[in-house]
């Protein structure tokens, strides 16, 4: 009787198991296999993948797709007489939570409130646009791009300051980028605060929209990824953001898209959240809400499988940035993986809900208790999460923190002052 030699790639772990006989190469056989072999995984591995001889991943999801796997496994072991074959699997959790599906429907009651909540924000970006002014610019270049439209570096003749300034082509016919719209205008111009990007005009033009923003002239954080930050530098980031963050959330607003391409930075030090066109109103702050919007990579666990979500999805955002910036890289991008295991929406889905996320290293100059910080931030218990009244009773936190804000931005701005990057924002 002939074993098989399974070896399961379940994200980013390897982990082998024995079959014990061929006569058990089922597809049943290798889902018990497959279980067994990650026992603490909670959702049902559903199928799994392998790659075949044209060096193709072929996904198996039943006993009648297992023929040519068979196949390929009694093949290859016929052309390997003098070694034994490992039959290489990678299995996959239930497709509903793969494909990121969610249920939308709602009481009659809440369709009748989301509708008059929605046509609120339309009417008044609709107020926010008639009673613009468009400004005499002077076009510079372009300093980003993204599906939202183009971000060009402007300069307003009557004061000579230098504006960013979004333009968004009116499509109607498309739903969402109205919505992005709508979302981005209202927020703009309902925060002001020293860590929010601020609203200087919006206007129509040549069947655009187009929003003015301070220019934030040392670009985003997603810029300085692989360039080493400081502890004490990163540290005074992190607070920055949080102040911005715990803003939002005391105007009822979460931000939905924490990543490091929405965080800018200045010659001054201020670090300021940016891009809104997916943010939510609450209608309180400890509000759950289930739409699937936002950037995968950075989404929390409960985000990502399509469960119920609130503020502290957005404390996870804050960790995964922080720790993007501090390890030089995607914390869950595979070293020798091609392409890089990031851009694969399963596996990316797995090592978010199940993986540990990388600690901040200690070989680039990181304190435990910064790592420590990070690592409770990423909890995949949202529960265990830092609370957001909490944040400046940490002891780690407040021996960085300095009540003069001046004082924090001037370590910021000797940091990116002295970092040479081409600043760039995004659309």
């Amino acid at each position: 009787m002939n074993t098989i030699e399974v070896e399961f790639q379940f994200g980013r772990e390897c982990r082998s198991a024995l079959l014990q006989s061929e006569d058990f190469l089922t597809f049943d056989s290798l889902i018990r296999l497959a279980e067994h072999t990650f026992p603490s995984c909670k959702h049902p591995f559903t199928a799994f993948m392998y790659v075949d001889d044209d060096r193709d991943e072929v996904t198996v999801s039943s006993e009648l797709e297992m023929g040519p796997l068979r196949n390929f496994y009694f093949r290859t072991c016929q052309q390997q007489m003098r070694s034994k074959f490992i039959l290489k699997l990678k299995p996959m959790v239930n497709r509903n939570h793969a494909n990121l599906t969610i249920d939308t429907s709602a009481c009659p009651d809440q369709q009748h409130q989301d509708r008059k909540d929605a046509s609120y924000l339309e009417a008044n970006v609709e107020h926010i646009l008639s009673s613009g002014n468009m400004l005499s610019l002077d076009i510079l270049d372009i300093i980003g791009t993204g599906n939202s439209g183009i971000v060009r570096r402007c300069r307003n003749r009557r004061t000579q300051q230098i504006l960013a300034v979004k333009i968004i082509s009116l499509d109607f016919h498309k739903n969402e980028k109205k919505q992005e719209i709508v979302m981005e205008l209202n927020a703009l111009n309902r925060l002001h605060s020293d860590y929010i990007v601020q609203l200087h005009g919006a206007y129509l033009h040549e069947n655009s929209v187009h929003i003015c923003t301070e220019f934030m002239d040392r670009g985003s954080l997603e810029l300085y990824v692989g360039i080493h930050v400081p502890e004490n530098v990163l540290i005074h980031i992190t607070l920055f953001m949080i102040q911005g963050l715990m803003y939002m959330w005391s105007q009822k607003i979460m931000h939905r898209d924490v990543k490091p391409s929405n965080v800018l930075v200045n010659s001054l030090g201020s670090i300021k959240l940016c891009d809104f066109g997916v943010s939510r109103v609450l209608e309180t702050i400890g509000q759950k809400v289930a739409t699937f919007i936002g950037t995968h990579k950075y989404m929390a666990p409960e985000r990502v499988i399509s469960d119920e979500y609130s503020i502290p999805s957005e404390i996870w955002g804050l960790g995964m940035t922080i720790l993007e910036i501090g390890l030089g890289k995607y914390p869950f991008q595979a070293e020798t993986c091609d392409p890089p295991l990031a851009v694969r929406p399963i596996e990316l889905v797995q090592c978010i809900v199940y993986e540990t996320p990388p600690i901040l290293p200690a070989n680039r100059g990181y304190s435990s208790d910064f790592a420590a910080f990070i690592q409770q931030c990423l909890s995949k218990n949202s529960a265990e999460r830092p609370l957001p009244a909490n944040f400046f009773e940490n002891p780690f936190l407040m021996k960085f923190y300095n009540h003069d804000p001046n004082q924090n931005r001037a370590i910021i701005a000797n940091f990116f002052n002295c970092t040479a990057v081409a600043p760039t924002a995004t659309a």
